[in-house]
């Protein structure tokens, strides 16, 4: 496909803030990289620096980690500013569509996690908080900047609560936990609902900027700049099919080695 066919294919997303897909392209690469990185430790390689380290216990990776799963959660929340009102005559599909795909997603990730790693399966990862998020985005976005605030920062006070209560699969997606618990991904509503928040309450003032409210001229489009942009557009999809990718190339090497 031709550099110009890629840029007609940008504008048949209306209503998407290509700042944002920019920026969330950006946060697909580090995605990959980080994983490329876990997986590159699990399999055994020791061409770079932190191969040596546990990625879920040296701040360094936890950093990183954090601010992926941080950043993903921004930008989703300043994208809800963006999506279409739908007409009152929608289908029940067209209202809850995206909400029924990342419930499946989720509900995808879970089973093949478990599949693979059985003793720390994915109960409530990234794509899990993201559907509970949309379920509760009738209520959160018709809050208004203050009270997403007042709520952003009690949903901070609380993180420094813990219970062994919460400790168990049943209750350890809200977060109160007295530990991370084994699993590959874990994103409980305590505290990263407060970086939703906090995104729903920066969304009016910064749809208003010029950074974000001048659409990007897709005819002077670099083609790293469009890589970044569909990177963007089709970050869950990315999501779903990197690791596995990822994971059927190192078992592919091991096998020929």
């Amino acid at each position: 496909m031709t550099l110009q066919a890629y840029r007609l294919a940008l504008k048949l997303y209306p209503g998407r803030n290509q700042y944002l897909d920019s920026y969330r392209g950006i946060i697909v690469l580090l995605m990959v990289g980080y994983h490329l990185c876990f997986d590159s430790i699990y399999f055994g390689y020791s061409w770079f620096e932190g191969a040596n380290r546990n990625m879920n216990e040296h701040w360094g990776w936890l950093s990183l980690r954090a601010f992926i799963v941080g950043s993903f959660i921004f930008i989703s929340a300043l994208s809800v500013s963006y999506l279409p009102q739908r007409s009152k005559q929608a289908s029940f599909f067209q209202h809850y569509k995206h909400v029924l795909i990342l419930g499946l997603s989720a509900v995808f990730i879970s089973l093949t996690s478990y599949w693979i790693f059985p003793k720390s399966w994915i109960d409530f990862g990234v794509l899990h908080f993201f559907f509970f998020t949309r379920l509760l985005l009738p209520w959160l976005r018709p809050l208004g900047s203050r009270y997403q605030w007042i709520l952003a920062a009690l949903i901070v006070a609380l993180s420094f609560l813990q219970s062994s209560y919460f400790d168990a699969i049943p209750l350890r997606w809200i977060g109160l936990t007295t530990h991370k618990p084994i699993t590959e991904d874990y994103v409980p509503l305590i505290p990263w609902l407060s970086v939703y928040l906090i995104g729903l309450a920066l969304a009016p003032m910064l749809k208003k900027s010029a950074c974000f409210s001048n659409p990007i001229n897709s005819n002077t489009l670099s083609p790293l700049s469009i890589a970044l942009l569909w990177l963007g557009q089709h970050s869950l999809f990315i999501y779903l099919v990197h690791q596995p990718l990822l994971w059927a190339i190192f078992n592919a090497i091991q096998t020929l080695r």
